[in-house]
């Protein structure tokens, strides 16, 4: 009876290790820049995991119209490892064009795990986060510029180097795309979500 206890808690625990898969796990964090001169507004922005889990991606500058090109001012407290993402979902409303860009993008998994690799090996992992003990790993950029130009790049200590560059083409959105507090019109959209530029 011991035996048989003993052999269900190994398998048990070799289960959890397989199922978690800890060495396909990666330390990052996320956010997305959009120059200042061609604002946009995102409707949905995150990355799908290989779980079909999603990670979310910081756009609170981009949302408050305070982001500058490139650069990555807000504060991380990504405190969890996770796999690395396979694809970013991507929709947003751009003010100059006044034009709706939507998609789905599967992202190079070999490329991004190359680059971590290097980063590891060359120390250039950034400090995410002091709680629950430190933890280092590489910042992924979203850069959404005009024409529906996206580019994802990741940086690390004194290391950038680009994962994914593509030139999205304008979709027409659907009538829950403009949704703010319940359906409005496209006019009423554009109104109130750029009401402080």
């Amino acid at each position: 009876l011991l035996i048989g206890f003993g052999i269900l808690i190994i398998a048990g625990i070799v289960y959890r290790v397989l199922a978690f898969k800890g060495w396909e796990r990666y330390d990052y964090s996320a956010t997305i820049t959009a120059p200042a001169t061609f604002p946009i507004a995102i409707s949905e922005l995150y990355f799908v995991t290989p779980n079909d889990d999603f990670e979310s991606i910081n756009s609170d500058d981009v949302a408050e119209f305070s982001a500058s090109w490139q650069n990555d001012y807000t504060s991380v407290d990504h405190a969890k490892s996770q796999m690395l993402p396979t694809a970013i979902k991507l929709s947003y409303f751009s003010y100059r064009d006044k034009k709706f860009y939507k998609d789905s993008l599967q992202l190079p998994q070999d490329k991004m795990k190359t680059i971590f690799a290097s980063a590891s090996k060359n120390r250039q992992f950034l400090v995410l986060s002091q709680y629950a003990g430190t933890r280092r790993g590489l910042a992924f950029m979203v850069g959404v510029a005009n024409d529906g130009n996206v580019v994802i790049w990741l940086r690390g200590v004194n290391m950038e180097q680009e994962v994914f560059r593509v030139k999205l083409k304008p979709k027409n959105p659907e009538p829950n795309d403009y949704f703010i507090n319940g359906r409005v019109t496209e006019d009423e959209y554009y109104k109130e979500t750029f009401r402080n530029l």
